[in-house]
């Protein structure tokens, strides 16, 4: 069962022409939906037992499996907390990360005290990009377990969890859920046979919503992501936001560049990508994505391999990058900063490499976003 006849499955919504493979995904998917409503049910009706940390907690998360954004998400969050003089700590998962099932401390605020393979390549990635604001990062699959760790540890008033929507073991107080405003529900099949995690009930747990990756002309026309979708969304407010990519390192050949230039404050120029013939790669769930972003900046993309989500690059797999490269006629490589944590260190690399990453642009949403946001968590003040 490859990936790409899964993909295909993905991709077709018609009943009549349904192949044994997607038959068989709908049953399984049939499946799953009955074990989800028995787990829900189990909160709801208090036969599971939902803990509470002493002190605020919000949830970035998503209905669908693979990417909408959270990571760049609880990084803004957690900004803009600090702004307002609170203390925040951010947990995560640490999906496909070696200390996912024991936990452990990411960074402290100041160290970075794991590795990607232990953390996980995007609580990684928030541990270096929070760094310059003292934000601790801790990851385990036990949320109510490491959250208890993170105050004993680092007294934090706000703990934010990344891709928290599913763990509802842990009670928030801000229920924030991300929808792609290119393909909010993917396929509208649960997993196995679609994306969706949970079914669409699910949405009236949420208390704010926020579309991602809004492009400037649906903003520019005024449309609205919601008219658009085949259901109705809960009575909530709703925001949209921008993935505004940036360029954050440029490695030169033979060159090798330190994970704290992630989390500096400036970005690069992507002009300087202008003129290169640019050779492409990455292992996130929406390659697709970050292929047609670089293409939309102007950049001359001759080439481009793409690995699954969390992919772990081997030395192999660099070989097979740079001869692609030296095939396509590239004088530049051109990564992700998710990607890039996870690749070897010391790399003689013989092309340039530029390592784009994203910034969340909520444009003129974000009084209004940073505003709800308040009075959940100081209703008083």
């Amino acid at each position: 069962m490859t990936r790409k006849a899964i993909e295909a499955v993905f991709d077709n919504n018609d009943p009549q022409n349904s192949s044994p493979l997607e038959v068989f995904l709908h049953a399984l998917s049939r499946i799953y939906a009955v074990a989800v409503k028995v787990r829900l049910a189990g909160y709801r009706h208090g036969i599971f037992k939902t803990r509470r940390l002493p002190c605020k907690v919000i949830s970035i998360g998503n209905v669908t499996a693979g990417g909408t954004g959270k990571t760049p998400f609880a990084i803004y969050v957690a900004a803009m907390i600090h702004r307002w003089g609170l203390r925040a700590a951010v947990i995560s998962r640490g999906y496909k990360g070696d200390a996912e099932r024991r936990g452990a401390v990411v960074s402290d605020g100041s160290r970075l005290l794991a590795s990607p393979e232990a953390a996980g390549d995007e609580p990684f990635l928030m541990a270096v990009r929070l760094m310059p604001l003292s934000v601790p990062v801790l990851v385990g699959r036990d949320r109510v377990r490491i959250g208890l760790q993170a105050i004993q540890r680092f007294a934090p008033d706000v703990i934010i969890l990344d891709d928290g929507f599913q763990h509802v073991r842990l009670a928030r107080d801000i229920d924030v859920v991300l929808l792609d405003s290119q393909r909010p529900l993917g396929n509208s099949h649960l997993l196995p046979r679609g994306v969706l995690r949970e079914p669409l009930s699910s949405l009236r747990r949420a208390d704010l919503f926020v579309f991602t990756r809004t492009t400037a002309k649906e903003k520019d026309t005024g449309s609205h992501p919601c008219r658009t979708l085949p259901f109705r969304l809960p009575d909530r407010p709703v925001f949209r936001a921008a993935h505004a990519p940036v360029l954050r390192v440029w490695i030169q050949p033979g060159q090798n560049a330190a994970l704290e230039q992630l989390s500096r404050p400036g970005a690069l120029e992507i002009r300087q990508l202008a003129g290169r013939r640019v050779f492409a790669f990455s292992g996130i769930a929406a390659n697709a994505v970050f292929q047609r972003s670089l293409t939309g900046l102007g950049i001359d993309v001759s080439g481009f391999i793409g690995f699954g989500d969390h992919h772990a690059y081997s030395t192999d797999d660099l070989s097979r990058i740079l001869d692609a490269a030296r095939s396509a006629g590239a004088d530049c490589l051109c990564t992700t900063d998710k990607d890039w944590v996870k690749l070897p260190r010391h790399v003689d690399w013989p092309l340039e490499l530029a390592v784009m990453g994203v910034d969340i642009d909520l444009g003129g949403d974000a009084p209004g976003f940073a505003e709800q946001l308040r009075l959940r968590l100081c209703p008083a003040g």
